[in-house]
């Protein structure tokens, strides 16, 4: 009787043994014909129902089944041979078709009755042109899509089309052409006309002459010659690839001097460039009256241009002229628009040779993930520098080639780590200031970074740090110690 119970409790454990010798692991490399050869985390790998990274399988035949969101599943027989432990599984899975849709948008209104625009993608490998209609179809892959219109800035841009079940929808934005204007003004002499625009939006008038080019938009048109009444209307000038034609009869004989402050923003392609912002004895222009020979202090803001500081005695007969200097675009893709330390936000702050950026020539686009900022630079300039609190980043941007994507500090700058442990004293006392302090020398590189750094400041800063009991006293004298070694970790190295 016991020889009987005694095998039968063996078997189990023998046919257990047995089963885990022959059981094998599944690998698997899976891809996709786009992206070709990278690999995929599939969602549903599995062998007659089983997760394959969960379970051991024996030798046999099973039924494969792979299911991926954007790709045709995968369901087939295959056979496990027996002593082949890993057993590898390699398939290419195919991308399903996306539904593309482009969604138009315009910095500018068109005319309602203008032609719609016309979209189009294209695969880089081919040159076959695929209109863009309502329901296209369209398998993942990178393509270059182009966007015209009359009166706008064709656009081209590459898009990348990754495999989804969801529709692929993009939103882009055309930016209108400036627009000719052409001059039919009956009874003027050219050099006496003075002729502006203001724009209805910033109300900043504009000198223009005739062949300038102007942005599209609404404004209003102020036309003055001596001897004749002066013309002041509304007008609406539409995208269009065809001049605008200013079409007007000067009458005599009423003059009205004017009074009022305009400004010449002409480019060398006759384009009038409308400020971001006009600061006339620190107050925003609009429609102020000056008299003659008012001392005035000129503040003039672009978003692509350098800002003009100046400062003129006003005249009613002479228009100020404004020098134009096209900026340079240098874009930075960041993971993050600001730095949090010890619980306060540092956004970042960029300088140029030490000057800082203007926050009218900084554009922050949030993606996934990721920050891009543009910044509009001085051509001229040699440096850029991004602070966020203590920490610091600087480029040289001779050597600056495509987007800035490290964000991670070159340098710890002393007097900022000191300004932020005020700021630590004065919200929460002096010990939350030593204890975010021993925070700090825990980092070896904050250790490292601080190392190239004048250290006596910060010394001198923990003792003067008020006490309020033994054990701050204690904490401070352990923090002194440890930066006077590495003050002469410093000097050595030096």
């Amino acid at each position: 009787m016991t020889e009987h119970i005694t095998l039968f409790v063996i078997f189990p454990l023998i046919f257990t043994c047995l089963f885990s010798q022959n059981s094998c692991k599944i690998e698997s490399i899976i891809t996709g014909d786009f992206p070709v050869g990278e690999r995929i985390a599939i969602e549903v790998f599995t062998l007659n129902g089983k997760d394959t990274r969960e379970h051991m399988f024996a030798p046999g035949e099973y039924t494969l089944e792979i299911v991926q969101p954007g790709y045709f599943s995968l369901k087939e027989q295959i056979v496990i041979p027996a002593n082949q432990n890993p057993f590898l599984i390699e398939r290419v899975l195919v991308t399903r078709q996306r539904k593309v849709s482009v969604k138009v948008h315009y910095d500018v209104p068109p005319h309602k009755n203008s032609i719609p625009c016309e979209i189009s993608l294209q695969t880089l490998q081919t040159d076959k042109v695929i209109r863009v209609k309502k329901g296209l179809l369209l398998k993942p892959n990178i393509y270059l899509l182009t966007i015209k219109k009359e009166g706008y800035h064709t656009q081209q841009i590459k898009k990348h089309i990754w495999p989804d079940n969801r529709p692929f929808i993009t939103d882009e934005t055309l930016i209108s052409r400036h627009v000719p204007l052409a001059f039919d003004i009956e009874g003027s002499v050219t050099n006496r006309l003075h002729v502006t625009v203001r724009d209805t939006t910033r109300n900043i008038p504009l000198v223009v002459k005739d062949g300038d080019k102007v942005k599209p938009g609404k404004y209003h048109l102020m036309i003055s010659q001596k001897n004749y009444q002066q013309i002041s209307r509304d007008i609406h000038i539409f995208p269009t690839e065809n001049n605008f034609i200013i079409k007007e009869k000067l009458e005599p004989p009423e003059n009205v001097a004017s009074t009022q402050l305009s400004l010449i923003c002409t480019d060398e392609n006759k384009n009038v460039q409308i400020p971001h912002q006009v600061l006339v004895n620190g107050q925003h222009l609009k429609q102020q009256q000056f008299s003659e020979g008012q001392k005035l202090e000129i503040l003039v803001k672009f978003k692509n241009y350098v800002t003009h500081k100046r400062t003129v005695f006003f005249s009613s007969a002479n228009s100020i002229e404004i020098p134009l200097q096209k900026l340079r675009k240098y874009e930075l893709t960041l993971r993050k628009k600001h730095q949090v330390i010890d619980g306060i936000t540092y956004p970042y702050v960029f300088y140029t040779d030490g000057k800082k950026v203007e926050n009218h020539h900084i554009k922050l686009e949030e993606g996934k993930g990721r920050y891009y900022y543009t910044l509009q630079i001085n051509p001229r300039a040699n440096i850029l520098d991004m602070e966020a609190g203590y920490f610091h980043n600087r480029r040289y941007l001779k050597r600056f080639r495509g987007p800035w994507s490290d964000d991670k500090p070159d340098k710890i700058v002393t007097s900022k780590i000191v300004d932020h442990l005020q700021k630590i004293q004065t919200t929460n006392g002096p010990e939350a200031s030593l204890k975010a302090l021993k925070k700090f020398l825990k980092s070896y590189r904050s250790r490292k970074l601080l190392c190239q750094q004048n250290i006596e400041q910060f010394i001198q800063y923990v003792k003067g740090l008020k006490k309020n009991n033994a054990q701050q006293h204690q904490q401070a004298k352990a923090i002194i110690d440890k930066l006077h070694r590495l003050k002469a970790f410093n000097d050595k190295a030096k």
